[in-house]
């Protein structure tokens, strides 16, 4: 059927062609002009077909190219935003780069709201800098609380040398021994520490000395004798773990510094003294008199 219309148009194109070259209908010049046209008419109808197809394609390509790139956005505002909502969940845990709550419990709940972020980083996307700036403070304040052991026996022991042993009560009464380095002026005027003992503190701060005084022995990235230092890899941050202990159950592995047997004795001991001389020195303080807060 096809070949006989395309015959039937052949014939009809020769002698169109042949009546208006003069050429006789069937002769050979009208069948060589009309062939000749036809061939034209299919080769310019197959490009006009292709191209069309061509656009047609390219169309279909660039809307799938732009739905996938308005996904991708799409999971990108979700994912930062949820990093973002993490990282203010970790901020809200800090004060002065440590943990509000140095329970474990409030331990913890850092840790779970490390783990979104280093989930994050980790899948290779680029935080926000807000949530990375949290992940960057999360990471030390988790570090200072695993070290508060190691810190508040080595500041008992450079207190009484540097000449601020007086002091050693009230901090300890306080909770405050692991983190003398960092004491602003908030924490400090709320359990009652003299300013010039302050001001010690923040000249020791400065000078280096008081930095390197409470540095676990062996420097960062140290761990006592008999265990070892390892990274979770889900939260980001350091264990404690026996040397030689392949386990990593939740039983054999300690997030505090563990302290060696005459560490521990000497801060019960402290422990038990600063409860008494710390109230015996805030009762000294209260007992001040309160300053003029103008002439008379």
């Amino acid at each position: 059927g096809s070949a006989a219309l395309w015959r039937g148009r052949a014939m009809a194109l020769e002698e169109h062609v042949g009546a208006a070259s003069g050429a006789k209908p069937g002769g050979p010049a009208g069948s060589a002009a009309a062939w000749t046209k036809l061939n034209s008419m299919e080769a310019a109808f197959a490009a006009s077909l292709k191209t069309r197809v061509e656009e047609q394609i390219q169309l279909a390509e660039r809307r799938v190219v732009e739905k996938a790139a308005e996904a991708k956005r799409s999971e990108e505002a979700a994912n930062n935003h949820e990093a973002e909502e993490a990282g203010d969940a970790l901020r809200e845990l800090l004060l002065d780069g440590c943990l509000i709550d140095s329970s474990q419990e409030g331990f913890l709940r850092l840790l779970e709201t490390l783990q979104v972020l280093v989930l994050a980083h980790a899948e290779g996307r680029l935080l926000p800098k807000a949530a990375q700036d949290a992940l960057d403070q999360g990471k030390v304040a988790a570090r200072l609380y695993s070290e508060s052991p190691i810190r508040a026996v080595r500041a008992r022991k450079w207190l009484p040398g540097a000449g601020l042993g007086h002091i050693s009560g009230l901090l300890e009464a306080h909770d405050l021994l692991d983190r003398i380095h960092n004491l602003t002026p908030v924490i400090a005027a709320r359990c009652g520490l003299p300013r010039s003992a302050r001001e010690e503190l923040d000249k020791a701060v400065a000078s280096g000395l008081l930095t390197a005084g409470l540095a676990p022995p062996g420097g960062m990235g140290a761990a006592p004798r008999g265990w070892e230092r390892r990274l979770s890899r889900s939260a980001g941050v350091y264990y404690f773990q026996r040397a030689g202990d392949t386990s990593a159950s939740a039983e054999q592995i300690q997030w505090k510094w563990p302290l060696q047997p005459g560490e521990i004795a000497d801060a019960a001991s402290s422990q038990s003294e600063a409860a008494a001389r710390g109230a015996l020195e805030v009762a000294a303080l209260k007992e001040l008199p309160e300053p003029e807060t103008g002439a008379k």
